[in-house]
C-alpha cells in the first residue's frame, strides 16, 4: 500500500455493540477508486466511496452503517 491507500471497514450500527465488532464489508482506496469486498462476493469495483457505501447498504439491507477508519487521527 502506499500513502495515498486507505482500507476501511464497515459493520451494522444498529446491532448491538458485541455484534458490531463484526465487518459486513472491506474497501481499499487506491489510485483507480475503491475495490469492495463483501462477505459472499466477488471483490467489486467503484469511483467512489459513496457508490461503495450505496453498494453495502444495498447488499446487506443495513440503513446504519458503521465505518471503521484506520488511524490514530480517524473520526
Amino acid at each position: 500500500m502506499t500513502a495515498s491507500d486507505l482500507a476501511v471497514s464497515f459493520r451494522d450500527g444498529d446491532a448491538p455493540r458485541a455484534l458490531a465488532d463484526r465487518p459486513l464489508a472491506f474497501a481499499h482506496r487506491h489510485a483507480g477508486g475503491w475495490t469492495l469486498n463483501l462477505a459472499g462476493a466477488g471483490p467489486t469495483e467503484h469511483p467512489t466511496f459513496d457508490a461503495v457505501a450505496d453498494t453495502v447498504v444495498r447488499a446487506t439491507r443495513v440503513r446504519r452503517l458503521l465505518i471503521v477508519w484506520p488511524g490514530p487521527d480517524a473520526s
